[in-house]
């Protein structure tokens, strides 16, 4: 049997991680060996980090459409709908899986014109409010119920993102499914024989309190709030140390924030980073400020590593974090809250411990081979579903 995994993108986040790791796992010599999966993937922006890396490392093809990117280019939209066509009708998939916006539209469109047995698409988090106009905003919500409706099944990875895609009217409850992320945990939950490698790195002691955000530098993650909060923290703790890992377009904009707050000498960008095994184990706290969120990889990432978070309460966070059970949560937007319960975490360090071991036992959830086994039994079904037919 075979999937044809269709994606915008594999920039920097959870979704190409999430799209590369099934691509590598659903093989013959994978977890699940009944499979065969070719993953297509578009062109990266240029201000945007890219996970083809991952790909090379993991040993996974991606047939290129270069054409399948971010932006809205109707002629461009046409070209990538044939492209995809082509290659459907070349490798004859059993099952056509896509993941992100155009790739779900596209892609859906492409395979049901192709006849594929099953269609199946995977909201890793929606633009369906908060991002556009109303009018921008009620297309979208358009485009995606006419989707649903040629889809056989519609995945949330969390419980959260499904409850927005049914109030949005996408799909009623009986199509949405609900199947977590899963990532690689493994190099993460041994993480601690790690500890010490990033305060070496910045010159730190072990006794400095140093408190953390690993993000895209992109307007959704709101990294403004967490420099703001940084220096409400330092008021308090002036001995804190702050780092950002990521990068993005923001990356010049927060580094001026930070100066113009005068806590530039304080907070270290450390840019793109692939070993983060070596940087949850020395934080105190990790952060997340966004916007909104589908299933946040750098807080499941942290959980594993054994990280005391504390996180906006948007989208799935508070799935991830369990209601609060394995991390503390804020208010969106709101630098205050989240200074305050940085200062309570990095004065508790028994409070930290626990959040700890909490945040390795939840993390569990997410692991690749789970995700694996959801899937692979969800294609059987409906692929049996439309056999019985």
């Amino acid at each position: 049997m075979k999937v044809l995994r269709i994606m915008d993108r594999l920039n920097t986040g959870g979704p190409a991680i999430h799209a590369v790791l099934l691509a590598k796992h659903m093989n013959p010599g994978g977890a699940a060996p009944d499979w065969s999966t070719v993953l297509v993937a578009g062109q990266v922006g240029a201000n945007e980090g890219s996970m083809e890396w991952l790909a090379e490392r993991e040993g996974v093809r991606v047939v290129s459409v270069p054409s399948l990117g971010r932006e809205l280019h109707p002629f461009k939209d046409l070209s990538t709908f044939w492209s995809l066509l082509r290659i459907i009708r070349a490798e004859r998939p059993d099952v056509v899986h896509t993941h992100k916006s155009k790739a779900g539209t596209l892609g859906r469109l492409a395979a049901r014109l192709c006849g594929v047995p099953v269609i199946v698409h995977t909201f890793h988090g929606h633009v369906l409010h908060g991002y556009f106009s109303e009018a921008k905003s009620r297309a979208f919500r358009l485009i995606e119920r006419a989707m649903a409706a040629i889809s056989h099944r519609v995945i949330a990875v969390s419980p959260k993102v499904k409850e927005d895609l049914i109030r949005h009217g996408v799909a009623g409850t009986e199509k949405i499914g609900v199947v977590y992320l899963g990532l690689d945990l493994k190099g993460l939950e041994r993480s601690q024989r790690n500890a010490g490698g990033l305060r070496a790195e910045l010159k730190l002691t072990a006794e400095t309190p140093l408190i953390g955000i690993v993000a895209r530098l992109v307007p959704i993650k709101n990294l403004p709030m967490f420099i703001e909060a940084a220096k409400q923290v330092l008021a308090e703790r002036p001995d804190a140390r702050f780092i950002v890992a990521g990068d993005g377009e923001l990356r010049d904009e927060l580094s001026a924030l930070a100066g113009r707050l005068g806590i530039a000498g304080k907070v270290t960008f450390l840019g793109f980073r692939s070993d983060l095994e070596r940087i949850y184990p020395d934080l105190d706290v990790l952060c997340l400020t966004s916007d909104n969120e589908g299933s946040p990889v750098s807080l499941i990432e942290g959980l594993a590593s054994g990280c005391a978070a504390v996180s906006s309460d948007v989208g799935g966070v508070t799935d991830v974090l369990e209601d609060g059970k394995c991390g503390v949560l804020v208010p969106a937007n709101d630098s205050a809250a989240l200074a305050r319960e940085v200062l309570a975490l990095i004065q508790d360090p028994a409070r930290r411990a626990e959040l700890g071991r909490a945040g390795r036992v939840s993390a569990k959830r997410f692991a690749i081979e789970r995700l694996v086994s959801d899937l692979d039994n969800l294609y059987k079904s409906l692929l049996s579903v439309k056999t019985r037919a």
